[in-house]
């Protein structure tokens, strides 16, 4: 899919993710780190929005990459210039709260 398709096109996600219910933990801790630091050359230093509870404005930039999140602000400026939706992960539109009630008064 082009890069351009989606918000969130990616040919694959990874999320390293270790559980274990008994044994000694720095064991376990340690081949967490292992596995994650051999994934480390292929990762693209985006972050998945879905694994991010506390996302404030950086982190959800750097979860869509800078030309989606650009595409995504322009939807918001123009379906969403109020932020009404803003409970998730928020795309802020760029205009502030005086230049959207003029533009939404006025169109």
């Amino acid at each position: 899919m082009p890069s351009d398709a989606t918000a969130l096109a990616s040919p694959w996600l990874y999320h390293c993710y270790g559980v274990w219910l008994s044994g000694d933990d720095a064991s376990h801790i340690a081949w967490i780190k292992q596995t994650e630091a051999a994934m480390r050359p292929y990762a693209t230093g985006r972050i998945s929005i879905n694994f991010v509870s506390d996302a404030g404005d950086e982190r959800v930039r750097r979860a869509f990459g800078s030309d989606a999140y650009r595409r995504l602000v322009a939807l918001k400026n123009r379906y969403d210039p109020l932020n009404v939706f803003r409970l998730n992960q928020n795309v802020r539109p760029s205009s502030s709260l005086e230049e959207s009630v003029s533009a939404f008064g006025n169109g």
